[in-house]
């Protein structure tokens, strides 16, 4: 089993309502990854992403049913993810909340999850490090998309 947790802080220079309305759109939330393929609307805030992910020497291609729920607008909700492939599971549950910072504002987000399985015991410490890579990759692009208005 390898579990995760991380949190951070990202500060954007856009207003709540902005960086609420891009937590519900499904074309930012594929363009803040790379790792993401795909993204589909399953149903009201539940999507499936597919994603291909590099774990040493082979790329793992997999769907992950994506939900949002605990929303109160325009500052919080939850993010939780579930995955199966090649025999492992993956749950994670990411919190964040918006709150004003300047003429922006201020994203705190925190992350826990644990990958359980053939692959996670196979690339262990190499798994944790991917999924903490592809996290932080996540909020980067997030942020950067919303404050550019793209």
């Amino acid at each position: 089993m390898t579990q995760l947790s991380l949190n951070g802080t990202r500060s954007i220079a856009a207003p709540a309502e902005r960086v609420w309305a891009r937590m519900l759109d499904l074309r930012t939330l594929a363009g803040s990854s790379r790792a993401v393929e795909s993204i589909e609307e399953v149903g009201p805030q539940h999507f499936r992403v597919h994603i291909a992910v590099g774990l040493g020497f082979f790329k793992l291609r997999t769907p992950i049913d994506v939900t949002l729920t605990d929303l109160i607008e325009p500052k919080s909700g939850t993010l939780t993810a579930t995955g199966d492939a090649m025999g492992t599971h993956v749950d994670a549950r990411t919190t964040f909340t918006i709150a004003p910072e300047g003429a922006g504002v201020r994203l705190d987000w925190a992350a826990t999850g644990e990958a359980t399985g053939k692959l996670a015991g196979l690339v262990g410490p190499g798994l944790e490090g991917t999924l903490r890579r592809l996290t932080e990759e996540f909020w980067d692009g997030f942020a950067t998309q919303v404050a550019a208005g793209d």
